[in-house]
């Protein structure tokens, strides 16, 4: 045990007699050697514990003093209750809305997204004329498709190296 653990039990459960009969002759030990800890141990007494030495003890069942913590935790979140039915109502539709205000928001850009897409293809006439022009590009694609095939053959190919000429 160090000082600084002695402390911290003079400090809270020593005064109080709230330790364990282990814990406390360890702690009277340790006053009885350290004279340092013995100082802070009488300015406690003398700060913390005389002062209310002749205050009379109240023991309450703990069942009761749980009881009245969670009531007054109730009653602090529970809501003023309102007279005009209007504002209640004014007041449970701005909290729906601000819980759905993120996916809201998210729908919103993708609508105008989409919109603003459509608008400007539509303005671009390489854009809006798809259908001509993918004949267009078909039609080539054929053309370079058949210039290929008839213009090579498995014999004119020619890859130089002897090795891939006797594998081929």
């Amino acid at each position: 045990m160090n000082c600084e653990d002695i402390r911290e039990s003079l400090l809270t459960d020593y005064p109080d007699g709230q330790l364990t009969a282990e814990r406390e002759e360890d702690i009277n030990q340790h006053l009885s050697a350290c004279v340092q800890c013995r100082k802070f141990s009488d300015a406690v007494c003398r700060s913390l514990v005389e002062p209310f030495k002749g205050a009379k003890k109240i023991s309450l069942p703990q069942d009761k003093v749980w009881r009245n913590i969670t009531q007054r935790i109730k009653e602090e979140q529970a809501p003023a209750h309102l007279s005009n039915p209007f504002v209640e109502m004014i007041l449970r539709a701005r909290e729906a809305i601000t819980i759905i205000k993120p996916a809201f928001a998210l729908l919103a850009i993708t609508v105008i997204t989409l919109i603003a897409m459509g608008y400007f293809n539509t303005r671009n006439p390489e854009v809006a004329d798809i259908s001509g022009s993918s004949e267009s590009d078909a039609q080539y694609i054929r053309y370079v498709a058949d210039e290929l095939s008839v213009n090579q053959s498995d014999d004119t190919v020619d890859y130089g190296t002897d090795i891939e000429n006797y594998f081929l």
